[in-house]
């Protein structure tokens, strides 16, 4: 039949097949570790980058509500027409000042204007209504600034266009 030899080499031949099989297998095994340990380092480091955006844009969320909002609009009430300040905001601003841009004839009530403004304090949602004095000559959108002070001492300024 086979002799001892023949049959030791086919017994360390089937070992070293096993052992180039395990070896390959082995080493396939290692590269997707590799690119799994990549995907991960990848996956850690989008995350990273998405913390570091919601910390962002929370700290925008809170500079902004720490932010005065203020609006102003020509309303006609059953006295006649007012100009609307408003607090839209979430915070209390103090120090408000209002005036028209390039309108030599105010239609401001002056003794209202000077009761009533600078306005010490105005809470959210509260509004102050100064009187206007509109006729027929006058016109019927101005522009308008209003100026502030937040409530860390940053004075703020905005421009309006109102109109009836």
């Amino acid at each position: 039949m086979f002799s001892p030899q023949w049959i030791s080499t086919l017994v360390a031949t089937v070992a070293l097949i096993v052992s180039l099989v395990s070896l390959v297998r082995t080493r396939r095994t290692h590269a997707n570790q590799l690119k799994l340990q990549e995907e991960h380092l990848q996956l850690q480091r989008t995350t990273a980058e998405l913390h570091a955006k919601q910390l962002q844009l929370l700290d925008s969320q809170d500079l902004r509500s720490r932010r005065g909002v203020l609006g102003v609009s020509l309303v006609r009430t059953h006295r006649g027409y007012e100009f609307l300040i408003e607090n839209t905001g979430e915070i209390a601003v103090k120090n408000i000042r209002f005036e028209l841009l390039e309108c030599p004839d105010s239609p401001l009530v002056r003794g209202d204007y000077d009761r009533k403004l600078p306005v010490p304090l105005l809470h959210p949602r509260g509004s102050v209504s100064l009187l206007a004095a509109l006729s027929s000559s006058t016109p019927l959108s101005y522009e308008a600034r209003l100026t502030w002070v937040d409530p860390d001492d940053t004075e703020q300024t905005s421009v309006f266009y109102v109109s009836v």
